[in-house]
């Protein structure tokens, strides 16, 4: 319907491995509101991503991205973690959380996927794959701009 947001979640497999990836996109005319959101995860995906580095917690990279958005006012909305990591299998350890105690260690690959849903209005989620290095090494090429079609 115009101004619906739609998430849409991409599990793409190469040689028995995966990679995870979620674009959100407009129908027609989007609302100030959800413009806005959008922007919101999108800041807060860029602090996560930053914040992915070998050596550093899980928790760290979710207190990233859930601080950006504590800080705008959406705490709320944010309901799931912010990653975990894939392989073989689209969900593997370690889990990027509030609670998670595990460290990144180099070439462990994860999703760094910050979300916002707001109920009977709409959801916002952005996420890419990556690769930890001492500065990640994000495996998707589409746009994070928002794409309304």
């Amino acid at each position: 319907m115009d101004g619906d947001l739609i998430v849409v979640d991409i599990t793409l497999r190469y040689k028995g491995y995966v990679s995870d990836a979620t674009r959100t996109f407009g129908l027609g005319s989007i609302s100030n509101q959800a413009k806005e959101v959008y922007e919101i995860v999108k800041e807060s995906q860029k602090a996560g991503l930053k914040a992915v580095k070998v050596g550093a917690s899980c928790k760290s990279v979710d207190d990233a991205c859930r601080d950006y958005i504590d800080k705008k006012n959406y705490g709320q909305y944010f309901i799931h973690s912010t990653g975990h990591g894939i392989g073989l299998e689209v969900h593997e350890f370690p889990t990027i959380g509030q609670k998670s105690q595990a460290v990144l260690q180099k070439g462990m690959a994860i999703t760094v996927e910050p979300g916002i849903y707001i109920p009977k209005k709409f959801g916002v989620r952005i996420e890419d794959s990556v690769i930890v290095k001492d500065k990640p090494v994000v495996l998707h090429k589409f746009t994070k701009e928002l794409v309304v079609v």
